[in-house]
């Protein structure tokens, strides 16, 4: 009995915690991603798994719509295959880790709570990329290196995020969601990857 009063009360409380017009929100977001690996020698879509965070601003300039900025870096868990690459005349195998920081900027749009007791949004932010590329390696069809000692590479591209949440408010001032996301990077081509964000939110008032 206990329980059912203290979910209904956060029910009730959340369903009044509303986004306020000219709010500034602080995002601090965990993320886990698989990114896809991005080079010239590309010849197969390869998925780097990343993991790491992203620290935003988010301004309401209308109750339901914010605008939003995030800067955040996520870090390469594993070497990525992208297919045959030639250096120093050697043909082989070529694999690399890749880490990547990130600069986007875009709008949320979001339900109002007093619609249901969780708050689900979509948002898509626009940006910057800077992929980086460690542990390249060239290597046989036996999987052994030619030991070329290539340096680390950095590449800067234009990306684009897609995601949907879904979350509440536990406080006016607290917010808790998690948002699974789209992510696009634009080479020679679109190179696509998708990720899990867990989202927490301080807000403050003008």
């Amino acid at each position: 009995m206990i329980r059912r009063v203290l979910v209904l009360v956060v029910v009730l409380y959340a369903s009044s915690a509303d986004a306020h017009k000219y709010e500034l929100g602080i995002n601090i977001e965990p993320r886990f991603g698989l990114l896809g690996a991005v080079a010239p020698q590309a010849q197969q879509t390869t998925l780097a798994p990343s993991l790491g965070g992203v620290l935003g601003l988010e301004f309401y300039p209308l109750n339901m719509l914010s605008i939003v900025f995030n800067v955040g870096y996520m870090h390469g868990l594993a070497d990525s295959l992208i297919g045959e690459a030639t250096f120093s005349n050697r043909t082989g195998l070529y694999y690399f880790s890749q880490s990547t920081g990130l600069a986007t900027a875009g709008l949320r749009l979001e339900t109002l709570p007093s619609w249901m007791p969780l708050v689900l949004s979509v948002s898509a932010q626009a940006g910057a990329a800077l992929l980086v590329h460690t542990n390249r390696d060239l290597r046989n069809k036996e999987q052994l290196s030619y030991k070329l000692a290539l340096a680390t590479d950095f590449r800067v591209l234009p990306m684009l995020t897609v995601d949907i949440g879904i979350g509440g408010r536990i406080t006016n001032q607290i917010r808790l969601s998690a948002h699974p996301a789209l992510y696009v990077f634009f080479a020679e081509r679109p190179v696509p990857g998708a990720g899990i964000h867990l989202a927490l939110t301080f807000f403050f008032y003008p």
